[in-house]
């Protein structure tokens, strides 16, 4: 740690302290300060060029003061005394003339010790040079363009650094330090205006990988645009679907995620209320979130509110076992706290949420799944429940009609339908192959039947 890093962490020390002390003497019965200081270096991409490397201050006081069961939040953007002062006297004049919120029960507090996790700030990373920045942007767009002499590069480069304490009055004070990099190239191939070939890429990392190679990030979203020239409308049919594993783990994620969010299970708008105990999922799948996997983009030493972060077992031989949640809704459900606050913006009040979901291997082969496929689907992209419904109905945005265990031709203009529970007990194997990325990991899927809407049949 440099000596102007560690002048900054004392400053935000320091200005946490003065924060709970000075909540108390204005009467908060309890009190939590989150500080947060850093920035985001960002490169656009558009047009096969780069807009030029930009950077933004990220971060600034939060402040939640509890006056009994009355809540008041205030907010600053300055990391000095004078505006956390201020914050702080606002939080609790508010929370003065808020009406009693009878669910809320305390802050957290625990004598757990808090898991240290490798990987998670990258000196590197937090000064690298803009410069240098560009140079792999454009070595990103070098590839895109190098696939074929139509394609259009889109995209992004960001690099991250924050820093900060959560402190609150009942003896929580957490330090994170992290650092990550996200890569994302989207490209467009159009041949003509009913023929345009689009596909994507993406790389994320919490430190620096000097050997990763950014032009052939670019060149595998360029190839995938090509992939999905001279689309057809599939037929409308009740086909199996096989889901590669980054769309295993976007639908999975989405469908339970959705699902054991203990905010959403609290207000009864949870299509698992109530399951906890049940056999929703075939027996081979096995779902966790797991927070403290070594330098995961998702991993966390603790959450939100500062409580320690744990591995949760979610759905285990296709059992539902846990929600995930914060203080507030542990308390209102009747669980332990998971660990699992999540908070939108420095002022945002927390809920509950995944950090980083596994998904557990199967016994089939990726491969052989597609070969012994008669007609179906191939899908590289995530379906999603309807909100606040366990429907499901997705646009196809990246799949592929196979007949006779071959790829025939991409589909455009497809939806693909089920709902969350058939579609739990309709899959009929799981890949012993896995995908490890960004600190999760996910296999691919066969979902015996799903409703593809396109054109009719003959």
């Amino acid at each position: 740690m440099t000596i102007e890093s560690d002048s900054k962490v004392s400053l935000l020390d320091s200005l946490a302290e003065r924060g709970i002390k000075l909540g108390e003497e204005l009467g908060a019965s309890q009190i939590e300060i989150n500080i947060q200081s850093g920035f985001t270096r960002s490169v656009e991409i558009k047009n096969n060029s780069t807009s030029g490397a930009q950077q933004q201050s990220r971060g600034g006081i939060g402040v939640r003061a509890y006056f009994g069961k009355k809540l008041g939040i205030a907010s600053a953007t300055l990391l000095d005394m004078k505006s956390l002062e201020e914050t702080v006297a606002s939080a609790v004049k508010l929370a003065k003339l808020a009406p009693d919120d009878d669910d809320f029960n305390s802050l957290p507090f625990t004598d757990k010790k808090v898991d240290k996790i490798n990987g998670l700030f990258d000196p590197f990373l937090k000064e690298l040079d803009p410069l240098e920045f560009l140079d792999y942007a454009n070595s990103m767009i070098q590839g895109v363009v190098d696939t074929h002499e139509k394609a259009i590069a889109g995209g992004k480069f960001d690099n991250y650094f924050q820093e900060g304490f959560v402190r609150n009055s009942l003896g929580i004070n957490q330090y994170s330090k992290s650092t990550a990099l996200v890569a994302y190239a989207s490209v467009a191939v159009p041949m003509d205006p009913s023929n345009v070939g689009s596909g994507f890429e993406f790389h994320g990392a919490t430190k620096w990988d000097k050997n990763y190679d950014f032009y052939e990030l670019g060149k595998k979203a360029g190839n995938k645009s090509i992939q999905m020239l001279d689309a057809k409308v599939a037929n409308t049919a009740e086909l199996p679907v096989l889901f590669n594993a980054r769309a295993t783990r976007g639908s999975i994620g989405a469908i339970i995620g959705t699902g054991v969010n203990g905010f959403s299970v609290m207000n009864k708008t949870s299509y698992f209320s109530d399951k906890i105990g049940s056999d929703i999922a075939v027996t081979e799948l096995n779902v966790w979130d797991d927070p403290l996997v070594e330098a995961g983009l998702g991993s966390r030493e603790f959450d939100a509110e500062g409580y320690p972060s744990m591995r949760i077992n979610l759905l285990e031989n296709g059992v539902l076992k846990s929600y995930v949640t914060d203080s507030y809704t542990a308390f209102k459900l009747g669980v332990d706290n998971t660990g699992s606050a999540n908070r939108f913006g420095i002022s945002g009040k927390p809920k509950p949420g995944i950090a980083q979901l596994q998904i557990g291997a199967g016994d089939a082969s990726e491969a052989q799944l597609l070969e012994d496929m008669k007609e179906g689907i191939f899908i590289e992209s995530a379906v999603n429940p309807n909100a606040g419904s366990p429907e499901i109905s997705s646009q196809i945005n990246r799949g592929f009609y196979v007949k006779d265990g071959e790829i025939q031709y991409p589909v455009k203009n497809t939806m693909i339908a089920s709902n969350v529970f058939d579609f739990l007990k309709n899959i009929s194997a799981i890949s012993k192959e896995l995908l490890f990325e960004m600190g999760q990991q996910s296999p691919a899927i066969l979902v015996d039947k799903m409703t593809i809407s396109g054109e009719k049949r003959a």
